[in-house]
């Protein structure tokens, strides 16, 4: 049986906001977790790395094949937009963020998970929209686990609240309508689904249409 996908707001509620530290070693910080199915895990959010994220992708698609007595169970997944990236056992969880793994597609991880299509690259464009309307890379490292934010929730979060979204080019500020339909078109393009982002051509035409204003998507 392959592994489950979990949401990056699964994890949090699993760790109860990465509440309780287990340990604290030199690759990462371990939180005691319960799944909804009550079952214990440890979530274990590796220390970040300068390396490419290559051999981790490898590891977990190899795990995901691996059944043994002596072998720990890969539970699930959880790779939201990839900012965040778990790795969940029955008693070791596991994250990373590594490279440029904040841009790809989560049907993309592991390997063997899903399908890549053409829909992959949408999510990567949707991330470009999202930096250029928050000003910011997607994932900001922060030293306490338990204050990180999703960066897309982030621009949600902000729209749901009727905040401005400014972009500026050069002194220049762009109006906030244009800010705003960006943001949304974004975060249409980074659905978890591909089937519910739409074509690089729709995106196009969302884009050359004046005006428009587009309907509010779900949280991605």
């Amino acid at each position: 049986m392959k592994p489950s996908k979990y949401s990056y707001a699964d994890i949090k509620r699993t760790t109860n906001q990465f509440k309780e530290k287990l340990a604290q070693g030199a690759y990462g910080t371990m939180f005691k977790g319960k799944l909804s199915s009550e079952l214990l895990v440890a979530v274990k959010i590796l220390n970040n790395s300068n390396e490419n994220g290559e051999d981790y992708i490898n590891e977990v698609g190899t795990m995901c094949q691996v059944h043994h007595v002596n072998a720990i169970r890969l539970v699930g997944v959880c790779a939201d937009g990839f900012t965040n990236t778990y790795q969940m056992h029955r008693r070791n969880m596991m994250t990373t963020a590594r490279g440029t793994m904040g841009y790809i597609a989560p049907e993309i991880f592991p390997r063997n998970f899903s399908n890549v299509s053409y829909k992959s690259e949408v999510y990567s464009f949707g991330i470009l929209l999202l930096e250029m309307v928050g000003g910011r890379k997607n994932f900001k490292v922060m030293e306490d686990a338990s204050s990180q934010v999703y960066f897309p929730e982030w621009i949600y979060n902000l729209l749901k609240q009727g905040n401005d979204l400014r972009i500026y080019i050069g002194d220049d500020e762009v109006d906030v309508t244009i800010a705003r339909k960006l943001a949304i078109l974004g975060l249409w393009c980074i659905q978890w689904h591909p089937i519910d982002r739409p074509s690089m051509e729709v995106v196009v035409q969302m884009l050359e249409r004046e005006g428009e204003n587009l309907a509010m998507n779900p949280n991605p």
